[in-house]
């Protein structure tokens, strides 16, 4: 949805600097309310192992903001030449990679067995793997491209159903209960106000051919992002991919009423299927057209009307 919506309203700067102080007093409140579930933050969690790295207990730092290194196995071998034990030499070494990780088993000469890990663990599973998950899905990227990537480095990666398992047991789940607990305090502190929104979708691929739409509101005042509904082709109640669009602000309209919100202007843009549900569902609710969108439709029309043949007069 384009910024130029602000024409629709001008926001009183003080109203507006009150609503980000109390929504970010609200949104504190509730992260200090979940800051006693460990689940929240992998590094306290209580059924971590016992064998678990220390480099995050002596630097005191979260294991994703711990500076990571590209090394090279001919310089790691360097590191396995004497026993950590006893100071003698090695006689016999091995290593197993685990997805992104690697362990490094030595044996020296009076029998001292030692075995080294690359990373820590979380919950038995190797603390890279998961943040690469993490880093893949957050950038916005593919696992095939990142597959791609390490496999020119020759760099070991992990496999593309366990990035998969990660993302649906672990990333998602967190993804979505942050959304919440920021989406409910956002609703707690505008909930008495009369709204001015802006809505638009955006499609995995443009034309008749999406299967996916994702709709967003903002409200104009504050910037906020209040609902977003996502939507699939194979959904009972999507008759086409134009329609989806249609149904999604149905379903975010829908979702902040019955959270009593008071909606007063919704700005989107020209969609016909938008202008029908406004007007037969949402009466009550001040429909205007995106002076971005507007303008941007009088830019492409203008050159083809001033390129059409004049019809001679009778």
């Amino acid at each position: 949805m384009s910024s130029n919506t602000e024409h629709l309203m001008s926001p009183d700067s003080s109203q507006q600097t009150g609503l980000s102080s109390q929504l970010t007093t609200d949104s504190q409140q509730t992260t200090d309310n979940h800051s006693s579930d460990q689940t929240y933050d992998p590094d306290l969690d209580s059924d971590m192992d016992t064998d678990e790295d220390k480099t995050s207990t002596l630097t005191q730092l979260p294991l994703h903001q711990i500076t990571k290194y590209l090394v090279f196995e001919s310089e790691l071998d360097k590191l396995f030449t004497f026993c950590s034990s006893c100071g003698s030499i090695i006689t016999k070494s091995s290593k197993h990679t685990t997805g992104t990780m690697v362990s490094v088993t030595s044996t020296c000469q009076y029998g001292h067995t030692n075995t080294w890990y690359s990373q820590p663990f979380l919950r038995r599973m190797s603390a890279g793997n998961l943040l690469v998950s993490a880093a893949i899905l957050l950038s916005g990227s593919t696992f095939t491209k990142i597959q791609q990537f390490a496999n020119i480095l020759h760099m070991p990666l992990l496999s593309e159903s366990e990035f998969f398992r990660i993302q649906n047991t672990y990333l998602e789940p967190t993804i979505n209960d942050y959304w919440t607990m920021h989406q409910t305090a956002i609703l707690s502190v505008l909930s008495p106000l009369d709204l001015v929104l802006c809505g638009d979708a955006r499609s995995d691929s443009p034309g008749h051919s999406a299967k996916y739409t994702s709709y967003t509101l903002m409200d104009s005042t504050t910037s906020l992002i209040l609902d977003q509904q996502l939507l699939s082709l194979s959904m009972p109640e999507v008759d086409n991919s134009v329609a989806m669009e249609k149904v999604a602000l149905d379903h975010a309209l829908q979702f902040l009423t019955s959270s009593g919100m008071k909606i007063k202007t919704l700005a989107t843009d020209r969609h016909t299927g938008v202008q029908s549900l406004m007007d037969k569902k949402y009466p009550e609710i001040k429909h205007q057209f995106d002076v971005w969108h507007v303008a941007k439709s009088i830019k492409k029309e203008t050159p083809r009307k001033g390129s059409e043949k004049k019809m001679p007069l009778n």
